[in-house]
């Protein structure tokens, strides 16, 4: 992997990519396994630096020493005497973990009222991938394709735990009457103590669906605040309202297990569905297509397989569109037409 690349990386991981940056490395990791191996090698090691690091603690005069002791030392009898160009690309490899470290503790610390430093951690799991991780708390979150989660390495005492999302996550938040827990995402803020909830904002969506498998959230938009309870729903829309239904809390949060079920949903949604957590636009060609009946529960099939799978129980067939290289050297988004199979 070149050296531009693993910049590229370094300013995703610190958050100091534009969002088309970060875009278009998304769309690379999907493309390609050696990026998205580089990426998680690239993202542990920076995941090991935390908690955050105050940068007074880093010896730079040793860490320098070490290197020029390692950079000086003979060479092997069978090993080709090294360039100075080798040796160059060793000591940038050798002081490029210190310096990714270093650039995301500047990058994301924020300062409060009396001074102290808190990091801020982003989480994303590239499309194609799940991603499950423990907060401060004790919290668990599982973290759905092509989606992020802000949090801090620490949670101050006796303040909210304030989480941002994007895209589409499923809590299990750790009790705290004194600190509710909440999850801040667009224009929504979802308040929690001990509960068990899915939220799913994909930008694709019309609306932000909120599920809640146990206990209670408060739902709050534009000064409009709900309470939900146990296997209730509610759905934020861009115009600002709210509706509360009954939910399908496994229909809604099996993602998380690896389970995609529909549970007689509209082909139209069960697209919608897949669009999300593939990266792909479906267009219907038959319109009728969009309100037949589906109902179906896949469990571990890669995409092609379930593409295979619908083409044999309902009455559709796919036809894959050339994909064509964009101005910015990356690939337009898959688009996949579905027609009505007579």
């Amino acid at each position: 992997m070149d050296e531009q690349q693993n910049i590229r990386i370094a300013r995703y991981l610190a958050g100091d990519a534009t969002e088309q940056e970060r875009e278009e490395l998304r769309t690379e990791l999907a493309q390609s396994e050696a990026l998205r191996e580089e990426f998680f090698r690239l993202k542990n090691l920076w995941e090991t630096a935390h908690p955050a690091f105050d940068p007074k603690r880093i010896d730079t005069d040793a860490a320098l020493r070490k290197v020029l002791a390692q950079c000086t030392q003979p060479p092997q009898a069978v090993a080709p005497r090294p360039t100075l160009a080798d040796r160059f690309r060793h000591i940038a490899a050798v002081l490029f973990i210190p310096l990714l470290a270093a650039s995301l503790f500047f990058a994301w610390k924020a300062a409060d009222r009396t001074g102290e430093t808190i990091a801020f951690n982003e989480v994303t799991a590239p499309y194609g991938t799940m991603t499950r991780i423990v907060l401060p708390d004790s919290s668990r979150v599982w973290i759905n394709t092509g989606s992020s989660l802000e949090y801090p390495s620490r949670f101050r005492a006796g303040e909210r735990r304030t989480v941002r999302m994007t895209g589409e996550a499923y809590f299990e938040v750790h009790a705290d009457e004194k600190r509710p827990f909440v999850v801040e995402v667009g224009d929504l803020s979802v308040t929690a103590k001990g509960t068990a909830f899915n939220i799913n904002a994909y930008d694709m969506l019309r609306e932000t669906v909120v599920t809640l498998v146990s206990g209670k959230v408060d739902v709050a938009a534009g000064g409009v605040e709900n309470r939900l309870l146990p296997e209730q729903q509610l759905s934020y829309y861009a115009d600002g309202t709210m509706r509360i239904t009954d939910a399908d809390t496994f229909r809604g949060t099996s993602w998380k297990d690896g389970i995609l079920a529909f549970r007689d949903d509209a082909l139209s949604d069960v697209f919608n569905r897949l669009g999300q957590i593939y990266r792909v636009q479906f267009e219907i060609m038959d319109p009728e297509l969009g309100d037949y009946v589906y109902r179906a529960t896949f469990r571990g099939e890669t995409f092609d397989q379930i593409l295979r799978l619908l083409e044999i129980s309902a009455p559709i067939r796919f036809e894959e569109q050339p994909r064509h290289q964009e101005s910015d050297s990356g690939f337009s988004e898959k688009i996949i037409r579905v027609y009505k199979n007579q």
